[in-house]
């Protein structure tokens, strides 16, 4: 479509470029989309915006092509536009996909030192990440961080992550401690919460703990499952 409209001396908008791109990588020709930036890029087609720019972010992130989303978001940087808290949260996502942790970590610093306020789901991508490379200091560090400063408020998703994380390697302390706070703070705490944390103070043999988050369980509103 592109090279169509260049053929016929048309140069599509910024709207019209990055709605097809969204729609590529809404589908599954995410790549489509990401060639379909570069190719206007250097064909200068269009006026590149911050809406375009996170299409193609969003592209990469539904590809998991985490170094291409990288040089976006630089590009971005360097350039007059300020990243979007969107564009910051896709080339999060990408990295986080793509398993590197300290990248969608480092990005998540940059992102709050610029003063883009990170959306829910940056902060649980990069808690994902550093979980799943078993980083759990980080990983609740930064839940600590959104606990206290509600700069966004963390949900169950978030935590459950970050108590998983701590579970894995062992520290059923640190584990309890975040659900404690949870539970102050009357913060919603779902059935994998306390699956989770029962099991980092198993996997501690810490039994009577594990035995008396049950019975807390039992008494709240929330079910139980086979895995409780």
């Amino acid at each position: 479509l592109l090279s169509r409209l260049q053929v016929n001396a048309l140069k599509p908008d910024a709207f019209t470029l990055s709605t097809l791109i969204s729609s590529c990588a809404q589908g599954s020709a995410w790549h489509c989309g990401v060639h379909l930036w570069a190719l206007a890029r250097q064909a200068h087609a269009a006026e590149l915006d911050v809406v375009v720019y996170g299409a193609a972010l969003s592209a990469c992130e539904k590809g998991s092509i985490w170094r291409i989303a990288l040089g976006l978001l630089r590009d971005l940087e360097c350039s007059r536009m300020k990243p979007s808290a969107i564009a910051y949260g896709a080339a999060i996502g990408a990295c986080e996909k793509g398993n590197r942790w300290s990248v969608a970590l480092a990005l998540l610093e940059n992102m709050r030192s610029n003063g883009v306020l990170p959306s829910r789901i940056a902060c649980s991508s990069v808690v994902l990440a550093c979980g799943r490379s078993l980083q759990w200091q980080h990983a609740s560090q930064i839940i600590w961080g959104l606990l206290q400063e509600k700069k966004p408020a963390p949900d169950a998703v978030t935590c459950n992550i970050g108590i998983n994380a701590c579970g894995d390697v062992g520290n059923w302390m640190l584990a309890l401690h975040l659900f404690r706070e949870l539970w102050r703070q009357r913060l919603p705490c779902d059935t994998t919460t306390f699956n989770a944390t029962m099991a980092a103070c198993d996997e501690g043999r810490q039994w009577q703990v594990a035995s008396a988050l049950l019975g807390e369980m039992r008494q709240s509103s929330v079910r139980m499952d086979d895995v409780t």
